[in-house]
């Protein structure tokens, strides 16, 4: 293995470690000295690993991850938009409103309003299984659920010659939407079958 190789995968592995972390501390402060320390890295070192890795710099997914866990919040019988500013956060309800809007094209309220009304859907039968503990492999994604597509076909461009596509081994994958890029199913698949992370 090259030394950049070697470099690459273990600035992944300290960024993992980290991600992990704040999955599990959104409610506490995240500060970039604080996370740098878990990954026993300067502010500054981590901050330019961390983003060369994801792609956004660690107050970005800290506070996209907040956002997002939001809107479940949202949804829950009794939960004011200011009690959901504060958990998420944000010192006032303006802030939050207007980095919500600005994340997901509405309001808080009246997301909140909204999400009172959906529609449940319906699915296929499904069940909940426990595995052994497995190795997996995964190409993140951030952006629309129906944008990710790319994710997938760099998962399957790695896993064909492996032989590793078989239905079974797949996570996030509906049948017939994982193909390696090269093949004309990539063109044909409908990126609404897919999820925005690709795991095996």
């Amino acid at each position: 293995m090259s030394a950049r190789r070697s470099t690459q995968n273990r600035h992944r592995r300290l960024v993992e470690q980290v991600t992990s972390y704040i999955a599990g501390h959104l409610d506490e402060p995240l500060d970039l000295a604080s996370l740098g320390r878990i990954a026993e890295l300067s502010p500054h070192h981590f901050q330019r690993v961390f983003k060369q890795v994801l792609g956004e710099s660690p107050k970005q997914y800290v506070r996209r991850l907040r956002l997002e866990r939001s809107t479940f919040l949202l949804r829950q019988p009794g939960v004011s938009v200011i009690d959901v500013a504060f958990d998420s956060g944000y010192e006032s309800h303006e802030a939050f409103t207007r980095a919500f809007h600005d994340r997901f094209g509405v309001p808080p309220r009246r997301y909140q309003t909204q999400a009172d009304g959906v529609r449940r859907e319906t699915t296929d039968p499904f069940e909940i299984v426990s595995l052994e503990r497995t190795r997996l492999a995964s190409v993140p994604f951030v952006g629309p659920y129906d944008s990710g597509f790319e994710a997938f076909a760099r998962l399957a461009d790695w896993a064909a010659p492996l032989g590793l596509l078989e239905l079974q081994n797949m996570i996030g994958a509906s049948t017939g939407t994982i193909k390696p890029s090269r093949t004309k199913q990539r063109r044909e698949a409908k990126p609404r079958s897919l999820s925005t992370k690709g795991c095996r």
